[in-house]
C-alpha cells in the first residue's frame, strides 16, 4: 500500500468515525493508537523504547469502540483481560503435558492491545503489581519466570 493509499484510507476511517460517534476524542484516539501500533517497527530499526498507551477518559467517550477497530488487524494481538499467569503459566498436567499456550510467544512482533483494564485493576493489588512488573520486564527485553512445573521455568529473551 502506498503512502497516498494509506492517507486516503485513514481519511475514510475518520469520516466513518465522524458518522458513528459524537465523541470529540475518538479521532485523537485513532491517531494515537496508530502511532503506538507503528512504534514497534521503529523500535526494531533504531532500538528506541517501546510505547505504552493508556487511554483514560469519561465513561461512554468511545474509548473501547475506537480501540476495537484494531482487533484483527495485522501485527496486533488483542485480549480482553490479563491474569498473573498470562505470559507464562507453566501449567502441566499430571501426565506431563503442557495444556495451555503461553501468551508471550504470541506477542512477538505485535502491538498488544488490552480492551479494558477495569478487570485488571479490580484484582488484588499484589497481582496488579506482578502483572505490571512482568510487562516492564518484557519491555526491557528479558522475561523469565520460575514455575515449578517446567524444568528451568518459562521465559524468553526478546
Amino acid at each position: 500500500m502506498t503512502s497516498r493509499q494509506m492517507a486516503e484510507r485513514l481519511l475514510r476511517i475518520h469520516a466513518l468515525q465522524e458518522e458513528l460517534t459524537s465523541s470529540p476524542y475518538s479521532h485523537d484516539i485513532i491517531e494515537l493508537a496508530l502511532a503506538t501500533a507503528t512504534s514497534l517497527p521503529v523500535l526494531e530499526q533504531d532500538e528506541s523504547g517501546l510505547v505504552w498507551m493508556l487511554i483514560v477518559a469519561l465513561p461512554s467517550s468511545d474509548k473501547t469502540q475506537t480501540v476495537l477497530q484494531f482487533q484483527g488487524a495485522p501485527h496486533t494481538f488483542y485480549l480482553d483481560s490479563l491474569t498473573e499467569n498470562s505470559f507464562a503459566s507453566g501449567y502441566v498436567t499430571s501426565e506431563g503435558r503442557a495444556t495451555s499456550k503461553d501468551l508471550l510467544p504470541e506477542l512477538d512482533g505485535k502491538c498488544f492491545i488490552i480492551k479494558d483494564l477495569t478487570t485488571l485493576f479490580s484484582m488484588r493489588e499484589e497481582k496488579v503489581r506482578q502483572i505490571f512488573g512482568d510487562l516492564q520486564s518484557i519491555c526491557d527485553g528479558e522475561y523469565a519466570k520460575a514455575t515449578g512445573t517446567l524444568q528451568g521455568g518459562a521465559g524468553c529473551k526478546l
